[in-house]
């Protein structure tokens, strides 16, 4: 398995130029641009400047390949929170920022963008009902990221997003149905929740589309109180057996 980019969100505590900055210092001349509001302000929605970007990256000799968003609502107090997509106000504002951030990779030249979805739901009736407004707006995003010449990526599973089981990601794909739709894989996820990998890949397909390499340390448990954010080797993520499945 050969890396050959690596994204900003190693650098969530810099602004988006030093980010690059190091990057390109370590050699990398592809990189995936992330974005998770307070956590890692890189590509801040409505204020960022697409111009901005691309100098920042014609200046360090990069190229953006992707890009990770979490879009959701910054509290008062600086926290961020996921959008409820049943309610019909925090819909509408997720998908006008989903469009956004699609029109803003688009201008980059990016044509894969992984977004967050809906919080996850531990009763299985509010998971439901969470997971069928979420697919309606996904619905829509996938539709503006063909017409753009775009995939949109959903992280799946994903320890804190309503796709946090192999028959979750099934029950999004199938709500949303759309072929630009696709999957990012993040081990630090699997790690933590595991989920069985080859039924996930067997079900993915040739929607598995984008690859996150992390390790992580901790189990599933309801606290969140999990180690998602650890360099490869600092886990107890079994990459071997993860390449084997992949």
């Amino acid at each position: 398995m050969k890396i050959h980019a690596a994204a900003t969100i190693g650098f969530a505590a810099y602004g988006l130029e030093t980010a690059v900055t190091q990057l390109a210092d370590a050699g990398f001349r592809e990189i995936e641009i992330s974005h998770m509001n307070t956590f890692c302000a890189h590509l801040p929605y409505a204020d960022t400047s697409p111009e901005a970007v691309v100098d920042i990256l014609d200046r360090h000799a990069v190229r953006p390949i992707a890009c990770n968003i979490a879009i959701g609502r910054e509290e008062p107090n600086g926290q961020h929170r996921f959008f409820d997509y049943t309610e019909s106000e925090d819909a509408r504002e997720a998908m006008t920022h989903g469009r956004w951030y699609l029109e803003l990779a688009s201008s980059l030249g990016v044509h894969k963008v992984t977004m967050s979805t809906a919080r996850r739901q531990f009763d299985e009736h509010e998971w439901l009902r969470h997971l069928r407004a979420a697919a309606r707006v996904f619905r829509e995003h996938a539709r503006i990221a063909a017409d753009l010449g775009m995939d949109i990526h959903l992280e799946v599973p994903h320890l804190f997003q309503i796709t946090d089981s192999v028959d979750h990601v099934k029950a999004m794909f199938e709500e949303v149905d759309h072929s630009a739709l696709g999957a990012t894989v993040d081990t630090s996820h699997w790690g933590v929740i595991g989920y069985d990998i080859d039924e996930l890949f067997n079900f993915l397909g040739d929607r598995l589309r984008h690859i996150h390499l992390r390790d992580s340390a901790g189990s599933d448990t309801r606290d969140f109180r999990q180690d998602l954010e650890l360099t490869p080797g600092r886990g107890t993520v079994d990459f071997t057996f993860f390449r084997e499945a992949l």
